[in-house]
């Protein structure tokens, strides 16, 4: 019986960290012929700690968004789908999966899943731009503030990009940082 304690209490704790409720929602957002595909490096830092990944990002207005973080060609480290505020998170390496509405409460899942407002944001604000040099930021609340920096605005694949771009949590000790290097 201890055993079995051991493993339900982490997820129990999990879930009630990450603001989920009631049973996992289905979240399959349908990309359509304006889908961007963003391809880059991901860093996620957590006081000392960083990990650095490979990342591939499809984008689409209204909110559909998925992000997929791999450690070499045959690992994926983390898988988002979303689709307006329904998420899906999975740490396939954790063998953990979860599910939700809005912002988690929990720190590291808050940013993981903030990271497709924070493309949205940059794509929006690049849009209609010339090529420019300054670095922008700013803060919003999801329920968390969050502080976005965009930088290295240039010209991929016809449009302007913020090809660098870094969300933190105002108090948290986490941050994820996305170097873009191609869009398709």
């Amino acid at each position: 019986m201890l055993r079995i304690s051991r493993i339900v209490f982490p997820l129990a704790s999990a879930l009630l960290l990450a603001g989920c409720a009631g049973a996992p929602k289905q979240v399959n957002p349908q990309f359509g012929l304006q889908t961007l595909a963003l391809v880059g490096a991901l860093k996620f830092e957590h006081g000392t700690n960083s990990i650095i990944t490979d990342v591939l990002i499809r984008f689409e207005d209204p909110g559909r968004f998925e992000l997929i973080a791999t450690k070499g060609p045959n690992m994926t480290f983390c898988h988002i789908l979303a689709d307006k505020e329904d998420w899906r998170i999975e740490f396939p390496m954790e063998k953990r999966t979860l599910t939700g509405h809005g912002t988690p409460g929990n720190e590291q899942l808050a940013l993981w899943v903030e990271t497709h407002r924070m493309v949205v944001m940059a794509v929006k604000k690049a849009q209609f731009q010339e090529d420019f040099t300054e670095t922008v930021r700013g803060e919003y609340k999801s329920g968390r503030w969050f502080t976005i920096e965009f930088s290295e605005f240039r010209r991929l694949v016809g449009q302007i990009f913020a090809t660098r771009m870094k969300l933190t949590c105002r108090g948290c000790q986490s941050s994820i940082e996305i170097a873009l290097r191609d869009v398709r």
